[in-house]
């Protein structure tokens, strides 16, 4: 991977794209994640994937509550370089990606929306689900 592609940011984790097909149908990112960079909540607008190619990452798991019109937890689970997850669109697969070690780490996700369509057309941030207190 290129040098430039592999650039972290402060602010938080940077996106880099590697490859963008030309007729629309998919877009591939390098994601770089500093120590404590995560994520929203979130599910996705169009299907995706993504890997880890350097590091680790903590991907945690939440399954919608319609009541609470919010992300409830159900687990979290460690992903090495090597590992990797894939989802549909919609509510089935709502994760939150995270680098909780201190070595930077580095996941390449492919994301089916050209390069164009991805600040609106990938994570439909969700918030989490809060219980009333009676």
């Amino acid at each position: 991977m290129p040098g430039e592609m592999t650039k972290a940011s402060d602010e938080s984790y940077a996106r880099h794209v590697l490859h963008s097909d030309p007729i629309r149908r998919y877009t591939i990112l390098a994601l770089v994640w500093k120590q404590g960079q995560a994520s929203p909540v979130h599910a996705h607008h169009t299907w995706c994937a993504y890997g880890v190619v350097a590091g680790e990452l903590l991907e945690a798991r939440f399954e919608y509550d319609a009541e609470a019109q919010g992300a409830s937890a159900t687990g979290s689970h460690p992903r090495k370089k090597g590992d990797g997850s894939c989802g549909q669109a919609g509510l089935a697969q709502i994760h939150r990606i995270q680098n909780v070690r201190r070595e930077t780490a580095i996941s390449v996700h492919v994301y089916g929306v050209p390069a164009s369509e991805l600040a609106t057309g990938v994570n439909n941030v969700l918030p989490l689900a809060t219980t009333a207190i009676a």
